[in-house]
């Protein structure tokens, strides 16, 4: 069994101060993980505790300068309201830095407004996932092939650094719903992390 700890990177009282010394503290006590919690611009009140929030990477980023051993997880990043490539090289990045700490947890999101807010289309979303989900995994790969989706291509990229483990960077899936459970069966990593 492993205990993860959620690090309090959203709220009122979230600080830099506060998430270093959680995280020190959390690592010191033998905890096998840290993750962070990932809004982007949520309507006034709905939440209200995720108004005042730390981005999810970069957070991860900071904290796994601040750590050594425990591994970095996103809980869970909401990857269709960013470009999917640049969460991929935000996620390669961190990997890299960390020495292979990083697991890349992703959802489909579930607040329309906030989607709204940052101009992301909240349709499709389980489609456009599923093949994010394939672009990740061709981009960590190192392959110069070209990508060709329904929602993202590319035909020339060379992307570098890849993640320590390359295409097996694990990727946990969030989510309630049926579809959510069938795709992290079909596109999560399910090999257990040393």
């Amino acid at each position: 069994m492993k205990f993860h700890l959620a690090i309090p990177n959203y709220g009122p009282g979230s600080s830099p101060e506060a998430m270093g010394e959680i995280a020190e503290e959390a690592e010191e006590l033998g905890f096998d993980g840290i993750g962070t919690t990932d809004h982007v611009l949520v309507p006034r009140g709905e939440p209200e505790r995720y108004e005042r929030i730390f981005d999810a990477l970069v957070t991860l980023g900071y904290l796994a300068a601040r750590t050594r051993r425990v591994t970095l997880i996103t809980s869970v990043i909401v990857l269709l309201m960013r470009n999917p490539f640049v969460v991929a090289k935000q996620a390669a990045t961190i990997d890299q830095l960390s020495g292979g700490r990083l697991v890349l947890g992703l959802g489909v999101g579930w607040q329309e407004q906030e989607f709204a807010n940052v101009h992301a289309d909240f349709r499709n979303r389980g489609r456009r996932l599923d093949e994010a989900l394939q672009l990740l995994r061709h981009l960590f790969s190192g392959s110069r092939e070209p990508f060709r989706g329904q929602y993202y291509s590319y035909d020339d990229g060379v992307f570098d650094p890849v993640p320590v483990l390359g295409a097996k960077l694990p990727i946990l899936l969030g989510g309630n719903s049926e579809a959510a459970v069938k795709r992290a069966a079909r596109s999560a990593d399910p090999r257990r992390r040393p």
